[in-house]
């Protein structure tokens, strides 16, 4: 890990390859560039290089703190970005990221496209309110968020004859 950090300290003229999964960007920078790297490119190596011996430094020292009898007061966690997400709150903000601890799955899946983190509230907000409803209910629910705001709510219930002629939806 020392040597990882040091060259990712001298960045300005080190380009650390922290991962093989890095090795076809490498290359395309050594062809693109005449035969070197852009700054750029060298700092996000660098950023993942740190973010690499961040992590094993946690590791290291959870493990370590389990073998004293008095563990340190400070505790660092690494994170795995498992989601990547379109943006923060709103658009202009920077993207957020949905994490997982020690590699554990995420509760549920996304199914369709990339959510902002805004996105993501409204969906957990929903699903409270949908199984209050349902619970409080005994009958099926749904909810609707506009930026943790509920913008509507409904149970089921059966349609009477004439609301299924209307709906179209009597066959």
């Amino acid at each position: 890990p020392a040597m990882i950090r040091a060259s990712a300290k001298n960045n300005a003229s080190v380009a650390i390859v922290s991962s093989p999964g890095q090795y076809a960007q490498l290359v395309e920078q050594i062809n693109g560039n005449e035969g070197c790297t852009t700054l750029a490119f060298r700092k996000n190596l660098a950023a993942a290089a740190y973010a690499l011996t961040s992590a094993y430094d946690s590791s290291v020292s959870q493990w370590m703190a389990g073998q004293v009898e008095e563990p340190p007061a400070t505790r660092t966690v690494a994170f795995h970005i498992e989601r990547p997400l379109k943006y923060g709150c709103n658009p202009h903000q920077l993207p957020a990221g949905l994490c997982s601890v020690g590699g554990s799955k995420l509760p549920f899946e996304v199914m369709w496209g990339t959510p902002g983190y805004i996105n993501l509230l409204d969906a957990v907000n929903a699903w409270q309110l949908v199984r209050e409803l349902a619970q409080a209910t005994g009958k099926p629910a749904a909810a609707s968020f506009k930026h943790v705001s509920p913008a509507g709510a409904a149970i089921g219930v059966e349609l009477s004859d004439e609301e299924k002629t209307v709906y179209a939806v009597a066959d």
